[in-house]
C-alpha cells in the first residue's frame, strides 16, 4: 500500500471554484526516462477530472510562452510556470517530481502561488516498483484537489482512478504524449504513428483510439 506524506509550510492559496491551474513539467529524479512524458500526461488527465479545476489548456500554454519569447517545448518549471500563471490569470501552479529511495517511488505534488513563487503546499505518496507511479499520482490529485476546496462528494464522484482514465501502461502514455506534440505541429503522418504505438502497446487506450480518428 501506498505510503502519503503532506507538507503545509504557508496557509492554502485563495482558490475559487473553476479557478485555473498551470500543470508543470515533472521533475524527474529517478533518472528513468519512461516517466518523463507519461506522468505529464497522467497529471493532466487526473486534474481535468475535476469539476473545481480548470487545467490551463496546452494551446494557451504554447501561444503564452510564444509571447515570451520561449520555444513551444519549454520545460514548465517555477519561473516559467508563475510566468505564464501570471500572463494567463491561473491561481496556482503545480510542480510534479519523481524521486527512488531504498526502491521506492515517491511522487510529489508541490503547489506554487506564482505571485510570489512561495509553495503553499506540497502532498506526496509512494510506493513499490514503477507501476506504483500512476496510483500514487492519482491519490496525490485527490489530496490537492481537496486542499483548493474539492468537496470530497465531488471528488468521489469524479475521481476515476489514473490508470483507467490512462493507460496502465507507462510507454503508452508516452506514446501518447508524442503524438500529441505532433499534432500540434500539425505533423500528422507523425502524430498517427504514435497513436498507433499507443494502442499497441495498450489496446483499451481509449484516449489514444480517438486521437487516431481525428
Amino acid at each position: 500500500a501506498a505510503s502519503i506524506h503532506a507538507l503545509r509550510p504557508t496557509p492554502a492559496v485563495a482558490f475559487r471554484e473553476r479557478d485555473w491551474v498551470v500543470a508543470g513539467s515533472l521533475a524527474n529524479l529517478t533518472g528513468d526516462s519512461r516517466f518523463d512524458a507519461g506522468l505529464d500526461v497522467a497529471l493532466r488527465m487526473a486534474m481535468e477530472q475535476s469539476r473545481h479545476v480548470n487545467v490551463l489548456p496546452d494551446l494557451r500554454v504554447r501561444d503564452a510562452l510564444a509571447r515570451m519569447g520561449r520555444a513551444p517545448d519549454t520545460p514548465i518549471d517555477r519561473a516559467t510556470g508563475s510566468e505564464i500563471a501570471l500572463r494567463e490569470g491561473a491561481r496556482v501552479v503545480l510542480l510534479p517530481s519523481l524521486a527512488e529511495s531504498g526502491g521506492r517511488l515517491r511522487y510529489s505534488l508541490e503547489v506554487v502561488e506564482p505571485g510570489s513563487g512561495a509553495t503553499v503546499m506540497v502532498e506526496s505518496a509512494e510506493g513499490l516498483g514503477a507501476e506504483s507511479a500512476l496510483a500514487s499520482l492519482g491519490t496525490v490529485v485527490a489530496i490537492v484537489r481537496r486542499q483548493l476546496g474539492e468537496t470530497l462528494g465531488s471528488i468521489r464522484d469524479s475521481n476515476e482512478p489514473v490508470p483507467q482514465v490512462t493507460s496502465r501502461s507507462l510507454d503508452a502514455l508516452r506514446a501518447y504524449s508524442l503524438a500529441q506534440q505532433s499534432f500540434a505541429r500539425i505533423e500528422l503522418p507523425l502524430a498517427d504513428s504514435h497513436y498507433r504505438n499507443a494502442l499497441a502497446l495498450d489496446p483499451e487506450f481509449a484516449l489514444a483510439l480517438v486521437g487516431l480518428s481525428r
